[in-house]
This record gives structure tokens, C-alpha cells and sequence, in this order.
């Protein structure tokens, strides 16, 4: 007689997806407080492109320079500004 046991993941990967956004979105979230105090953001991301293996990438846009999109992403803990993106050429990029 065969047995074969499998164990199945209580977590599916929409719940892992959401649960890594969370911890990722806190970390920018505690980085972008300490860097600049008393400003304002929005923190998004792309669902497809946030995987487990890859991809977890934020993207802030400051309420004082609303045309420009920062990407963060995060490496063992550290937060990192990847590349900001505008539509129009930019200069003075504020943050």
C-alpha cells in the first residue's frame, strides 16, 4: 500500500502577495517618516508585478511634487530609492 501525504499551505498566494505588500508598504512607510518628516505620500504598487520572488516594488508620489512617481524597493530590510519616473523632463527632483 502507497500513502502519499500532501501539505497543503494554509496561506494561498493572494494572501502571501497582500501579506508582503503589508510588510513592504510599513517599511517604506517608516523609512519615508524618518527621511521627510511632516510631508505627505501616496504609497501604490503593481499587484502583477509583486511576487515572492521577485518584484516588490512601491511607488511613492509626494504630495508636494505630484508629477513625479518614486519606486522603492526593498533588499534584506533596507529600503532603496530605485528610479523616480515623471512624463515630462525633470530636473529638480525633491525627494
Amino acid at each position: 500500500m502507497c500513502v502519499v501525504a500532501f501539505t497543503v499551505n494554509e496561506l494561498t498566494l493572494d494572501q502571501r502577495i497582500s501579506e508582503a505588500y503589508t510588510e513592504y508598504e510599513q517599511l517604506v512607510e517608516e523609512h519615508l517618516d524618518r527621511t521627510y518628516p511632516g510631508e505627505e505620500w501616496e504609497i501604490t504598487y503593481d499587484r502583477t508585478e509583486l511576487s515572492e520572488l521577485w518584484g516588490h516594488e512601491l511607488y511613492v508620489v509626494f504630495e508636494n511634487e505630484p508629477d513625479v512617481t518614486y519606486a522603492y524597493t526593498i533588499d534584506d530590510g533596507e529600503v532603496i530609492q530605485a528610479y523616480a519616473s515623471t512624463e515630462e523632463y525633470y530636473e529638480d527632483y525633491k525627494h
